[in-house]
Formats: C-alpha cells, sequence, structure tokens
C-alpha cells in the first residue's frame, strides 16, 4: 500500500490550503454523514493499480474495478444503506479531490501517518503490513542489508510511503519516483532499476505475475511495517468516520477481513 501506501509533502500542503478555506465557508461545513445521506451515494476515491487492494479486472466479460479496498467499501455501503460509487484517479490527485470535496473518503492503501493526521481524517486500521523490496530473479541472494540497497537505483510509486521510506529514511539518492506499481515492475524487468520498494502484498502479487523477478529475504529495519486506514475530509465527518469503524470492527470480529485479503489475492494472481 498503502496506500500504501502514499501521498507527497508538496500534496499535503495543497491538501491543508484547501481546507483552510474550506473551514471558513460554514455552508461548506454541512456534516457529510447527512449529504451522504441525501444524494444516495458515497463517493470513494482510489487508485486501481494497486492489487490486491484495488485493480482492474475483467469480470464476466466487463472491466471493473475489484480488490480487497473494494470489498470493504461495498461493506461500508451496505453499513450506511447508499449506493457506492469509485473515482479511479492517480494516487497523489487522491487527498486533493477529498480536500476540495469532490469525493468524501479515501480507500487506496492510504498509511494514516502524523503529518497526512493533519491534512485530513483517518478510521481506525484495517489492514497492517510492512515494506518489502523486489529484485531481478538472478539477484535474489545478492542484497542483505539497508545499505546495500540504499546504493542501488530503486523504484517506489510515485507519493507512496515507500518513497518516503527511502529518501528519508534509507537517504537513498538514485530513486525513480512513477505513477503505476506495473510500470516499476517493467523498469525492474528492464534493468532500469536494481529493486523496487513497495508494500509486501502488493510485491508478492506482482511477483506471482510476472517472470523473473521474486521477493528479496531484507528486513527493512524499523519504518518497515506500515498500515492502512480510509481518509475522510477533515473535520465534521464524526457520523461517517464512526460509522467506517464500526464495519471495520465487525470484519475484524467475524475474521472476515482475512478472507477479503485471501479472495482479493486469488483474484489478482488469475
Amino acid at each position: 500500500m498503502k496506500l500504501l501506501k502514499k501521498i507527497g509533502a508538496g500534496l499535503l500542503v495543497a491538501a491543508l490550503a484547501v481546507g483552510v478555506v474550506g473551514c471558513g465557508n460554514k455552508e461548506a461545513e454541512k456534516d457529510q454523514m447527512a449529504a451522504i445521506k441525501e444524494k444516495g451515494t458515497l463517493t470513494i476515491g482510489t487508485s486501481a493499480e494497486y492489487a490486491p487492494f484495488e485493480f482492474h479486472s475483467v469480470q464476466n466479460g466487463k472491466d471493473e474495478i475489484v480488490g480487497f479496498d473494494i470489498m470493504l467499501a461495498n461493506e461500508i455501503g451496505k453499513e450506511l444503506g447508499v449506493k457506492v460509487e469509485f473515482k479511479d484517479m492517480d494516487f497523489d490527485g487522491l487527498i486533493p479531490a477529498l480536500s476540495s470535496g469532490k469525493v468524501d473518503m479515501v480507500l487506496a492503501g492510504v498509511s494514516p501517518t502524523e503529518e497526512r493526521k493533519e491534512a485530513v481524517d483517518f478510521s481506525n486500521i484495517y489492514y497492517d503490513g510492512k515494506n518489502g523490496v523486489v529484485v531481478r530473479e538472478e539477484d535474489k541472494d545478492k542484497y542483505k542489508s539497508e545499505a546495500e540497497i540504499k546504493a542501488l537505483k530503486l523504484g517506489v510509486q510515485k507519493g507512496s510511503i515507500q518513497e518516503n521510506y527511502v529518501m528519508n529514511n534509507l537517504k537513498a539518492e538514485n530513486v525513480t519516483a512513477l505513477a503505476q506499481v506495473p510500470e516499476l515492475m517493467m523498469e525492474l524487468k528492464n534493468k532500469n532499476v536494481d529493486a523496487v520498494v513497495v508494500n509486501d502484498t502488493v510485491g508478492m502479487i506482482n511477483v506471482g505475475k510476472n517472470t523473473g523477478i521474486v521477493m528479496a529475504n531484507i528486513d527493512l529495519g524499523s519504518n518497515k511495517d506500515e498500515s492502512m486506514a480510509a481518509a475522510f475530509q477533515k473535520g465534521n465527518n464524526k457520523e461517517l468516520v464512526d460509522s467506517v469503524n464500526t464495519v471495520i470492527k465487525k470484519l475484524k470480529d467475524e475474521g472476515k477481513i482475512d478472507q477479503m485479503l485471501k479472495d482479493a489475492v486469488a483474484i489478482a494472481v488469475k
């Protein structure tokens, strides 16, 4: 994720700027849940290039957005008694879309970092993961440490938590950031980058779909853990956030969260 996963500092500043403007407009501060119920639709922003969380798949001859986050979104829609509509966009456009009111919430593997909490509100955590490293098969046992990884040509998803990690924690100097993970895997296979740092589940999915690449056995240290939560426009959304948290708790208590992830992985590797 992640997302992921995701969202860069420049976008955070933009999101904060939108939020400040919005706070001055009392009419715009109408309770979000009431507005969603009134229109009968929950509009969710996502970036459908991040299997198994959200991705395109041909179902019954029709291209559809599917995945773990999509399953979660549909459960939230049932809880609220409204239809669910997805807006698919590049990941780095999601927070600005949320802050400007173009979407009601974001489900796209977003990690609730302290910095992001300044711009948006978050639900409780619905997924815990960690960073992983994908390398070419011939390099599977070549790299053993963070020090070796930071010296490589690294690929990351633009705006992702992994981009922040390799730039600020690893302080890597040769980094290629692209909008979509499949593009990064092609760059790896074409030897334009030496390794791709990505959410471990996402990495495993892409390894399963591509020949010649594998997951490296590397511990990325104290910052390897990542989590995912739904994101909401800042303020005036307590009822919506509480409802989403209710769904997350129910799915966890019933053991359905783990099954949803397994189902999403199964679809992604087909």
